[in-house]
């Protein structure tokens, strides 16, 4: 249905030519619609949330009626609803409803929405440099606004005043004003950044250009012991067999440390009415490589911290709109489904998973959803090599000592899906879990799929060196990083 308002009549079918109010978005703030709601005969209520918010609306009267309090004094939650969506239009209603811009906190991931959404950027398109300027626009001029105050004052006026139509009218001038002024300081941040963000290119070009560049296809296995620290009858390359680095850890991995491991994928299908959230979690650690001399100097690094703000692909269409608290709602349901607790220590570290990944993600989701995120702040390094005896060393072997030089920003992708298929039947805990061996291709699942899984892992993927902290230099071995989440209290600054 077209939402311009001729279409559109008060439900009390009075006539009217004024201001019409819509019912405030369900996945938003379901609290306020069930508020608003109450007004409704039996039978409008039972079409549904989604069909009222959708056609229904309020004269400006019958709006002023409804929702005074008995000392006649518009009722918190009766904040008129403008046709308009959007994250900022969110934003000024939140403060509204707080009634002052301290106690609201905008997110990194509120800020990419507003970027995406507002002034259809594709942050995933731009220079990380760009994201990042931008970011701390909106963070300095949503707080700088000059219009707040004035804003604020106007608003509670018009509550004293119960002039509901006054409140719509400069939520709706406040919207564009607002919106203008973010739009006119990310052009001037724009200007700005494009010189900087092509230097920056041309640095990262110019260093391209000037290394030598070596693509090598290798198991994880092959590559943690692929090169020679000195020539072998004149080969770096072990071509061997035997890619053993006699490091295999005797303990079993945890499941907190098998979930973190590169190459991991989970999938959960959580249970929600009449159908199923597919939610996927995959580890996609980033890697760079780099072959050193270890008896030549080295360079001087410069250490930064990864940004761990959420990166979002663009909304799609036909989407379902659900809240986050309603996926974690769903999740503690199937929680509950564990009736004997033989699985809570699995499902509580399933569940950090989710809780980590939906943190930082907008209050309300779009499904089908794509997020990407690096999940710690601190890059790690290593050194891969294979030793070579000394009466096999060639001429010369005394200038060499050739490591694989490993830097790891561990980050992770997650997604969620819908699904109808199958929904009305019920579904054990065992089969709506999977984790996935990428490497290997193997999927565990089913009632034994935990000691399929531990198994699996502490038997061919538990020989890997040590880690050190890009920061700090501190030593921490695969399984105890993976089973922190790769994070650590850095003892530098």
């Amino acid at each position: 249905m077209s939402s311009d308002r001729k279409y559109f009549k008060c439900y009390f079918e009075c006539k009217t030519d004024g201001v019409l109010h819509r019912f405030p978005n369900p996945h938003e703030n379901m609290n306020r619609f069930n508020l608003w709601a109450k007004v409704l005969d039996s039978e409008m209520q039972k079409r549904g949330a989604q069909y009222i918010y959708n056609n229904m609306r309020l004269c400006d009267r019958h709006f002023k009626l409804c929702y005074r309090t008995p000392s006649k004094k518009l009722t918190r939650n009766a904040i008129p609803t403008l046709d308009i969506d959007g994250p900022i239009i969110d934003l000024i209603r939140s403060l509204i409803t707080n009634d002052t811009k301290q106690t609201t906190v905008v997110t990194d991931a509120q800020l990419i929405e507003i970027l995406e959404r507002e002034f259809f950027m594709d942050t995933n398109m731009l220079h990380k440099f760009e994201v990042e300027v931008y970011l701390n626009v909106l963070k300095k001029f949503i707080k700088n606004w000059p219009e707040w105050d004035q804003f604020e004052q106007a608003v509670l006026k018009l509550k004293e005043t119960n002039d509901s139509a006054g409140i719509s009218k400069i939520l709706k001038e406040k919207y564009i004003n607002l919106k203008e002024y973010l739009r006119g300081m990310l052009n001037v941040a724009r200007q700005l950044a494009n010189s900087k963000v092509n230097q920056i290119k041309m640095e990262e070009n110019r260093y391209d250009n000037h290394s030598v560049v070596m693509e090598v296809e290798a198991t994880r296995q092959q590559l943690n012991c692929l090169f020679y620290r000195q020539p072998l009858d004149k080969n770096v390359f072990n071509l061997t067999t035997d890619f053993k680095l006699g490091l295999h850890n005797s303990k079993m991995l945890t499941l907190e440390s098998i979930v973190n491991w590169w190459g991991v994928e989970i999938e959960i299908r959580i249970k929600a009415d009449n159908k199923f959230i597919i939610y996927k979690h995959r580890n996609l650690h980033r890697l760079k490589h780099m072959l050193v001399n270890k008896k030549l100097a080295s360079e001087t690094r410069k250490v930064t911290d990864l940004n761990e703000q959420i990166l979002v692909k663009p909304e799609r269409k036909n989407s379902t709109q659900i809240l986050r608290e309603h996926i974690l709602k769903y999740f503690e349901k199937l929680l509950k489904s564990d009736k004997n607790s033989k699985w809570r220590s699995v499902l509580d570290t399933l569940k950090n998973i989710l809780l980590n990944d939906l943190n930082s993600v907008p209050k309300t989701l779009s499904i089908p959803c794509d997020f990407r995120r690096y999940i710690s702040k601190n890059k790690y390094i290593r050194y891969l090599y294979q030793d070579v005896p000394n009466e096999k060393k060639d001429e010369g072997a005394e200038n060499f000592d050739l490591q694989l030089e490993e830097i790891v920003s561990p980050m992770c992708e997650f997604q969620m899906r819908t699904s109808g298929k199958n929904a009305n039947t019920d579904i054990s805990f065992e089969d709506a879990i999977k984790i996935i061996c990428t490497d290997c291709r193997l999927t565990f699942t089913g009632a034994n799929f935990v000691c399929d899984v531990l198994k699996h892992f502490s038997d061919d993927h538990n020989e890997e060196p040590d880690w050190n902290c890009l920061k700090c230099n501190r030593v921490f071995t695969m399984p105890s990083l993976t089973h922190m989440g790769w994070t650590h209290t850095c003892d530098v600054s």
